[in-house]
């Protein structure tokens, strides 16, 4: 038995604008953010409405690799941000809250690491005892209170 089936493959990334317009779906966000990726290395959201927000996201985090697209499902959801552009800056102040929080977390440790005392380290990180008790037990040492 012979099969003679054809598939068209297309290259996402390398569509045209014009052809990323012919989408009627919400695919069509996801389209645009490949093509900035590759073309731009950023990504500049358009402010079209999101039909269906956990599938877009689900998606832009399979195709980017980044899996926080998908923790941001339940407060995108929650909150009604509906367009990507609101979508988008969610997601990033979400990156950069946890980029604070790693650095705060290292610099904790180098602290923690020279023996400084626990107000001191408080009053630069801003974090709480607790937190500051399990970066300690992570270096295998404790607190200087």
């Amino acid at each position: 038995m012979r099969n003679d089936y054809k598939i068209n493959v297309f290259e996402i990334a390398y569509l045209t604008q014009e052809q990323i317009d012919m989408f009627q779906s919400d695919f069509r966000y996801v389209a645009e953010y490949m093509v900035q990726k590759r073309t731009n290395k950023g990504y500049h959201p358009s402010s079209g409405v999101v039909k269906h927000v956990d599938a877009v996201l689900k998606l832009l985090s399979a195709v980017s690799g980044n899996p926080n697209f998908e923790l941001i499902i339940p407060e995108v959801e929650e909150g009604g941000l509906s367009t990507m552009d609101a979508m988008i800056a969610r997601f990033e102040q979400r990156a950069e809250a946890r980029g604070e929080r790693k650095a705060n977390d290292s610099s904790a440790a180098e602290m923690i690491k020279d023996g400084l005392p626990v107000s001191k380290i408080q009053k630069y990180t801003k974090l709480t005892v607790e937190r500051l008790e399990e970066i300690a037990k992570s270096l295998n040492t404790t607190l200087v209170m």
